[in-house]
């Protein structure tokens, strides 16, 4: 390769990287979008650190190697080395973390948004000095409680009023960008998340709330019992995940319910007295349903007595079962203790078949 080939590569390798560098204080040329507490984050979700931030990152690595520079010149190489292990021992020391997978830290320098760090080990400038970590958090699905049984968690239904429990389930960004890795639109997402309100769990259990309050309300306690395991179409769950007002607040906080159980009522704490009430109304039906059934069993036995003697009137078939029903009760005492006054008594024990077969023993 003659010499002006390779002059002419390195010219072009040089130029390319030029083009593509971007000083600390150089905006960005994508499109911009306000935010709470930072105006220079892009569309795409690669944000820029103010100028401020950037900077006190250099200036700090420069005093340091700056230190390390003056300590060679006064005690050589130990010198150096010392102030070297102090530099890095505090650097490590305060910044030095390690991610754990899907999740993320927002940090802000100075009270200002600074960038967002995913998982694996990540070096932090001063943290908690100059560096502070702003929000914790994970992509992966979590829930927090949002019906505590309180008595602010009390729900008024169609037939009476009772304190619920239950949970929301939701991630931050999107399952789709997620998937397709898509770190821009998860970053944008997260800073939404962070920025957006105050509070993003409260503005969550504020939308939750507004939406699943009226649909549990309009139905009965047992209604409401049975929505618990219910996963129909038409279950609160469904209804809160299809509703376009609940998407779009969700999609403005930057995150997603989680589409299999966004919304799980635990459990009803139904009041003493209204307990009672249902417990007697269980037994009475239950009475009923045996009385019902013995009815049947009834019914069923004169029709068979019936059958057993075609020319009996309902009322001897009635007698019959009556008189059937007293044998059976006394073959069933087992040897009780009981006594018959009669004429005869011999007669009336064989007759009721329950003496010795060749007749009653005479003492």
């Amino acid at each position: 390769m003659s010499k002006f080939t390779r002059a002419r590569t390195a010219y072009v390798a040089i130029s390319n990287w030029w083009k593509n560098f971007t000083w600390p204080w150089k905006k960005s040329k994508a499109p911009k979008i306000r935010t709470p507490t930072h105006t220079s984050a892009n569309v795409t979700g690669t944000f820029n650190s103010h100028f401020v931030g950037k900077m006190t990152g250099v200036i700090v690595d420069v005093v340091g190697f700056g230190l390390i520079s003056i300590g060679y010149l006064i005690a050589g190489i130990w010198g150096s080395a010392v102030i070297a292990a102090i530099y890095f021992g505090i650097r490590l020391g305060t910044g030095f973390r390690v991610i754990q997978k899907q999740d993320f830290l927002v940090i802000e320098r100075f009270g200002k948004f600074h960038r967002i760090a995913h998982d694996g080990p990540r070096l932090f400038l001063f943290l908690g000095i100059i560096d502070k970590i702003k929000l914790a958090d994970t992509l992966a699905y979590q829930s927090f409680t949002v019906y505590n049984g309180d008595k602010a968690a009390e729900l008024d239904f169609k037939d009476a009023s009772a304190p619920v429990h239950a949970n929301v389930w939701y991630a931050v960004a999107n399952a789709t960008d997620k998937k397709k890795s898509n770190w821009g639109k998860i970053n944008a997402a997260i800073y939404a998340y962070t920025y957006a309100y105050g509070d993003p769990k409260s503005r969550i259990k504020e939308v939750v709330d507004g939406f699943m309050r009226p649909v549990l309300q309009s139905m009965s306690l047992d209604e409401a019992q049975m929505e618990k395991t219910s996963s129909g179409s038409d279950s609160p769950s469904v209804q809160l995940l299809k509703d376009k007002i609940v998407r779009k607040a969700m999609k403005t906080l930057g995150c997603e319910f989680d589409p299999s159980k966004p919304f799980v009522l635990s459990d009803i704490d139904i009041p003493a007295p209204l307990q009672e009430a249902r417990a007697n109304r269980l037994i009475a039906k239950a009475m009923a349903d045996a009385d019902a059934e013995t009815g049947r069993g009834i019914r069923e036995a004169i029709k068979a007595i019936k059958s057993e003697m075609p020319s009996i009137t309902d009322d001897k078939a009635i007698e019959t079962f009556i008189n059937r029903v007293g044998l059976k009760t006394i073959e069933n005492l087992n040897g009780a203790n009981f006594q018959l006054i009669a004429s005869d008594v011999g007669g009336v024990v064989r007759t009721l078949g329950v003496g010795p077969k060749n007749g009653v023993q005479q003492p």
